[in-house]
Order: C-alpha cells, then structure tokens, then sequence
C-alpha cells in the first residue's frame, strides 16, 4: 500500500512537455492525446510489469501483484485471486466486468481497464 508521501509525489509530478498541449489537434487527435496524457502515470506499473513476463501467461498471483501497483488500487488486488483471474483472464476483461461482475467503483475500475489496454498495446494481444 502506498504511503500518504508517495501518493502525493505522484500528483505533484509534472506531466512531459510532449503532453502539455493540444493546441492545434483535430477532435481525433485530441481524444488521443487525452488519453494519453491522462493514462501517462499508469505507464509507470505497466513498465514494472514487464518483468513479469507476456501478461498471457501471468498467474493469479501476477495479475495481484500487477494490479496492487496500480495507484489507488493497492487493495483491489486481492480480489484477483479470489476470483481467479489469471493473466490470460484479466487481458479479456472489459471496464463493464470491473464494474458489474467485481463490484468495483468507477473509479478504480477506469484506472485498471485503462492499464489492461495499456498492457495489450505493449504486448501487441
């Protein structure tokens, strides 16, 4: 779990210069760019997970590792092994399964769907 200090390093990081403006984009480019800019501090787990391996072939065990990097989602990552998600699983899963099947808050379930595609554009799957 992460401390108090750690969490608020986070929101203080500045975002790169490459993400600053959206001056100038058409509205494709901008939802693009948004998504970019707002998925940018989830890259940090979805690196750390590389070390794991193809998310495909993770364990239970993985996919709770990985998703307890994820800020503010430390304590949702039991629940992965409780339901028996494995690495193969969790790449199929969609926001609404996060939402309706696990019970999560919106919140936290846009932060993990978010580094579900982030994983599938890293391992092309």
């Amino acid at each position: 779990m992460q401390s108090a200090s750690s969490s608020s390093e986070l929101k203080r990081e500045p975002y790169p210069a490459f993400l600053s403006h959206a001056d100038g984009l058409n509205a494709s480019q901008k939802g693009v760019f948004l998504w970019a800019k707002h998925s940018y501090y989830l890259n940090k787990s979805v690196q750390r997970a590389l070390n794991l391996g193809n998310p495909s072939s993770w364990s239970m065990l993985d996919v709770a590792k990985f998703v307890a990097t994820i800020p503010g989602c430390e304590i949702k990552a039991q629940i992965f092994i409780q339901e028996q998600i494995d690495g193969e699983t969790f790449l199929m899963m969609a926001q609404n399964d996060l939402v309706e099947l696990m019970g999560f808050k919106l919140g936290p379930a846009v932060k993990i769907y978010n580094s579900i595609v982030l994983l599938r554009m890293k391992w092309n799957v």
